[in-house]
């Protein structure tokens, strides 16, 4: 036994305290972690970071051009502009134009009008 002066020589160390070995320790902490339920997320959180950046990386390529709407019929991110067309009468001399929409996946079309823009 060893008296510890830190407390005033109160506090008694037993020998066989300074014989455990740091790796029994470290041993002992990490199984205390394994118990914890926010560690086991923690240790998972590699795997699931590298997965993410996967999905990034896919998300960002299909987005590298710029995309178009989502297609109401199929929903791919290809329906575009076709072409405009200006209205007939008093609406096309006001700026009216018909909007031709085109989905490049499954070739849905659509036609709408817009008013110009202010």
């Amino acid at each position: 036994m060893l008296n510890c002066s830190t407390l005033g020589g109160k506090r008694v160390i037993p020998d066989d305290a300074w014989e455990k070995s740091d790796m029994t320790v470290l041993s002992e902490v990490t199984e205390l972690l394994r118990r914890w339920d926010v560690w086991k997320r923690v240790e998972a959180a590699p795997e699931r970071i590298d997965e993410l950046e996967r999905r990034l990386v896919n998300l960002e390529s299909k987005l590298k051009r710029a995309p178009g709407e989502a297609c109401p019929k199929c929903g791919a991110l290809e329906f575009r502009t076709a072409r405009t067309e200006p209205l007939d009468g008093q609406l096309g001399e006001l700026g009216m134009t018909y909007r031709y929409m085109e989905c490049g996946a499954c070739k849905h079309t659509e036609r709408s009008t817009e008013k110009p823009k202010a």
